[in-house]
């Protein structure tokens, strides 16, 4: 009997480790494309590099805002899956919501920095608040469904 459990256990561990490689995959993705909002602030430009530089500080704190942002959705990600011993169909789509909602962090992350200094900044900080708010509800969910124990051997999130 302990030999089919110990099988099902080691089964379960690689299901769930699939689904963490892939979802930290998908979280490095999303910070690498943070960097592609980033430009050489000389293009076209007869300005010197330094000047450039601080020309597009909206560009950089909102790379290091985001980037810090979806490092730290990471890190916790990693810790719920210490508790994780197996998955289903719906903590799947839930964990799937979560990367979705981690993806469109590198698009409005470009919104805010590029609108900042405009008058439509404001549309733009509320786009780029109203993704945050669905990274929350992602979460909660997430961790909403993994604290249902039937399934989590017993163990809350």
């Amino acid at each position: 009997m302990s030999i089919v459990n110990d099988s099902i256990q080691r089964a379960e561990a690689r299901e769930s480790g699939r689904m963490e490689a892939f979802s930290d995959g998908v979280f490095a993705f999303a910070m690498t494309l943070l960097v592609l909002g980033l430009r050489d602030p000389t293009m076209g430009s007869t300005d010197s590099l330094l000047k450039g530089l601080f020309g597009e500080w909206p560009a950089f704190l909102a790379f290091g805002i985001s980037f810090t942002t979806i490092l730290v959705m990471w890190m916790n990600h990693h810790n719920l899956f210490t508790y994780v011993r197996r998955i289903d169909g719906p903590f799947m789509l839930l964990n799937g919501l979560l990367l979705l909602a981690t993806t469109l962090i590198p698009f409005t992350t470009s919104l805010v920095a590029d609108h900042i200094k405009f008058a439509d900044s404001n549309t733009a900080a509320e786009v780029y608040s109203g993704t945050f708010l669905f990274v929350a509800l992602a979460w909660n969910l997430l961790w909403a469904i993994c604290n249902q124990t039937s399934w989590n051997s017993g163990q809350q999130c």
